[in-house]
C-alpha cells in the first residue's frame, strides 16, 4: 500500500500556486511554483492549497506526492502505455514526450489507467532526484 507523503516549499515571488495543480521547484532557488515543463525544474508534487509567492520566501505551499491523482493526458495515451513513464506538460496536465522544442522531460509519475481519452489515473511519484537547495 503506497501512502501519501506530505512536504511544503517556499513559493517563488509573485507565481501563484492553485489548489490541485501539478508543483515544480525551481532547482537554483528551492522555490516552487505552477508546474511548467522547463528546464532547471524539477517535480514536487500537487498542492494541496492556493498560496502566492512573497519576495521573503515566508509563503509556503503544501503538496503531496505517493498517490494515484486523476489528470488530464495526452490523446492517443492507450491500455498500451499503462505503466509508462509520464512527463509534465502543463499545472494540470501529462503527456508521454518531451514538451516543446526542447523536449524537456520533468518526471511526474506512471500512467495507471485511463478513464477517457483526455483523462487518466497517475501514480504521482516522489519528486526527482536533484535535492532543493
Amino acid at each position: 500500500m503506497h501512502l501519501a507523503v506530505r512536504e511544503s516549499l517556499p513559493v517563488k515571488t509573485s507565481a501563484v500556486v492553485y489548489q490541485g495543480s501539478l508543483v515544480t521547484f525551481v532547482e537554483s532557488t528551492g522555490r516552487a511554483k505552477a508546474g511548467a515543463a522547463a528546464a532547471g525544474e524539477t517535480f514536487a508534487g500537487v498542492a494541496l492549497e492556493k498560496k502566492t509567492g512573497n519576495s521573503g520566501g515566508t509563503v509556503s505551499v503544501a503538496f503531496i506526492y505517493g498517490h494515484w491523482e486523476q489528470l488530464t493526458v495526452t490523446a492517443g495515451l492507450t491500455k498500451a502505455f499503462y505503466g509508462c513513464d509520464v512527463y509534465l506538460k502543463d499545472d494540470d496536465g501529462v503527456d508521454n514526450t518531451g514538451i516543446g522544442t526542447a523536449g524537456v522531460r520533468v518526471h511526474v509519475g506512471e500512467l495507471v489507467s485511463t478513464i477517457t481519452s483526455l483523462k487518466g489515473w497517475i501514480h504521482i511519484r516522489k519528486r526527482g532526484s536533484k535535492t532543493i537547495p
